[in-house]
């Protein structure tokens, strides 16, 4: 009867452990949908409204020119960009590796991961010009994001660059 009642007891505790568990991962995804919406908007330089304060985090990149393409990287090279902005929103990890190597068009440069979503630096070639947007945060965490934009063309290291810089006020 003991043991009976020992596996009458671990079940229960595995399926309370299964209910809690299910519970967490659906809040979970329903906080993602505004993470998303929030960086979505401002990746299309619109504005956006939170009803919780969403942490903001800001990472330094560089596109780099290697192998006859351009690709996201965490340092410069001989033929790179000066330092962009990459921006997180919600729970974001401290380290974006895992975007590196790659170049991300306009329109396509907003990356999900759990609780997190990053818009990453774009890239394009325009009228004999690398055209860039970069974003640049102005808080570490805010609940209403606006944006402004700075534009700019230059030469550096050789190579003629517009640049778009996204000011991100919250």
């Amino acid at each position: 009867m003991d043991s009976l009642k020992a596996v009458l007891t671990t079940a229960a505790a595995v399926a309370l452990t299964l209910v809690v568990a299910v519970a967490v991962t659906n809040a979970l995804q329903s906080a993602n949908p505004v993470v998303k919406s929030i960086a979505l908007a401002v990746a299309g330089e619109s504005k956006a409204k939170a009803e919780t304060p969403l942490s903001v985090v800001k990472y330094g990149v560089y596109y780099v020119y290697e192998g006859g393409g351009w690709a996201l990287s965490a340092a410069p090279s001989a033929v790179s960009t000066p330092k962009l902005y990459a921006v997180g929103f919600g729970n974001c990890p401290a380290d974006i590796s895992g975007l590196y190597g790659r170049a991300y068009a306009p329109g396509s440069n907003v990356v999900h991961v759990t609780g997190c979503s990053i818009v990453v630096p774009s890239i394009a070639k325009e009228d004999g010009a690398v055209a860039i947007t970069h974003y640049l945060p102005m808080c570490v965490s805010g609940t209403d994001f606006r944006t402004e934009t700075v534009e700019q063309y230059f030469t550096y290291k050789g190579v003629r660059f517009r640049v778009r810089l996204v000011i991100i006020r919250c």
